[in-house]
């Protein structure tokens, strides 16, 4: 029934801005120079709109719990939906860790700028449960704070442009040199920052994934995911000229830079710790969101038998994937340790799960993308409120760009190999791979000896009735 269903027009916005606002890395994208401005103008056409238009037309058509996984299961089996879901849901466990180093560098270098390193890694390891405990509430009870986290992204972009606002009209020069000369994007550049600009280009499916919570997924998943797209590359634009005209790029900090921003602009203690608090609760309720999202799908995954048991456990009130949920947070806790004694500081570590979580993050969507090919060739007859233009041709462009930047994130052609970077990250990478590939076939080959067990249980008892016969 409609009236039991837990989101909105309004939930769905919100939670998608949760989702693909990544107010954590403004600072990371902006370090590309003033170059950034038209770079989001070209990602935005060649990515970010037709990922859009492709994610709104499969979230309008395959309304079901799991979104993605859904997808994919329908497209190639649940095999492959099972290696999509282990993907999914480990990204989510390896990259949560470096939202919360980020989180407790932000929260530490802010408020408490004398506490120690370990200190902060200790803070990460609180917030990670935190999370853990806020996802597995009912989204009935859970969804205002994602609401409150949507609201609170949008005004911290509208801030930080507004930094750039206030610059000017106290008569101030750019600090940055803003020209159309600097603003010209070059190949190398393309090269070397591709990757952390399509990456805040995804995500836009993460609220398909609870579409069976929805009042009408048909209708509002599709006008959701697009106007969400415009709304980001608008807030993204902003922020980063925001940015560029009040503090020098080199004297900004991964972590701390948007309250320096914030600071210079407006000379203000308060102006500045309230941005701040703003910036802290969005990032906050960014990791409850994709938390939800891997989890939902690594619990379709697990109740499916194409991953462990343990992760197809849900919570009696709300149905959430506890099980999913508190094996991330035990990863997360563990892979913050482990990083924790290897990085120098908060930005290292940040930046280093960053690059390694990335490369994961994105195969899930060229998976995604080639099931979307094979929908819609199997599947046509599947009423599709939204048909995206071009569908079949904008996912193969999507597939590429999406490759591209992988590569990219280990090497940027033109440049040395660093292999004291890049190698532990291709380890990693393989290491993630072999354990989601070893799991799927123990798994497999327990299923095949169980319904031949079963198969055995049934002759027996065939033959017993005949000779009671």
């Amino acid at each position: 029934m409609e009236e039991n269903k837990a989101l909105g027009k309004l939930d769905i916005v919100c939670g998608i801005i949760c989702a693909i606002l990544f107010a954590d890395v403004i600072i990371s994208n902006t370090s590309i120079g003033p170059s950034v401005i038209v770079w989001w103008l070209i990602i935005g056409v060649v990515f970010f709109i037709p990922n859009g238009l492709v994610t709104a037309e499969l979230s309008g058509a395959y309304p079901e719990k799991g979104g993605i996984y859904g997808w994919v299961n329908k497209a190639f089996g649940s095999r492959w939906a099972g290696r999509l879901s282990w993907l999914y849901w480990i990204n989510c466990a390896l990259w949560m860790p470096s939202g919360f180093i980020w989180f407790s560098g932000a929260l530490c270098g802010a408020f408490f700028p004398d506490m120690g390193y370990l200190a902060q890694v200790a803070v990460s390891i609180v917030i990670t449960w935190v999370t853990v405990f806020v996802a597995s509430m009912p989204m009935t009870e859970s969804k205002w704070i994602v609401n409150l986290g949507g609201i609170a992204k949008v005004l911290i972009f509208l801030a930080v442009g507004a930094c750039g606002i206030a610059m000017v009209l106290q008569g101030a020069a750019p600090a940055n040199e803003l020209s159309v000369h600097t603003m010209m994007p070059t190949f190398d550049q393309g090269l070397q920052y591709l990757p952390v600009i399509v990456y805040c280009c995804c995500g836009l499916e993460v609220l398909a994934m609870s579409a069976h919570e929805m009042k009408n997924p048909r209708k509002d998943l599709p006008m959701a995911v697009i106007g969400v797209v415009i709304l980001a590359i608008a807030m993204n634009i902003f922020a980063s000229w925001g940015v560029l005209q009040t503090v020098p790029l080199e004297s900004l900090d991964l972590v701390t830079g948007i309250g320096t921003v914030a600071s210079v602009a407006f000379g203000s203690e308060l102006i500045r710790n309230m941005v701040l608090v703003l910036l802290l609760f969005g990032v906050f309720v960014q990791m409850i969101t994709w938390s939800i999202a891997g989890g939902r799908g690594a619990a379709e995954a697990g109740q499916a038998g194409e991953l462990p048991a343990v992760f197809g456990k849900e919570t009696k009130r709300g149905g959430m994937p506890v099980g999913a949920l508190v094996i991330s947070g035990i990863v997360s806790t563990v892979t913050i340790v482990v990083y924790g004694f290897m990085a120098e500081s908060a930005s290292d570590l940040f930046f280093t799960l960053l690059a390694f979580s990335s490369i994961i993050f994105f195969m899930p969507y060229v998976i995604m993308f080639a099931a979307y090919i094979r929908l819609k060739k199997t599947d046509a007859q599947t009423e599709r409120p939204f048909k995206a233009p071009f569908g079949v041709a904008l996912s193969v462009v999507c597939t590429a760009v999406l490759v591209a930047a992988m590569v990219l994130f280990v090497w940027v052609p033109g440049q040395p190999f660093d292999a004291a970077y890049s190698v532990p990250i291709l380890v990693g990478l393989g290491l993630t791979l072999g354990v989601g590939e070893f799991i799927q076939r123990v798994l497999a080959r327990k299923r095949v000896e169980g319904e031949a067990q079963d198969s055995g249980r049934n002759d027996d008892q065939a033959l017993l009735v005949e000779n009671q016969g």
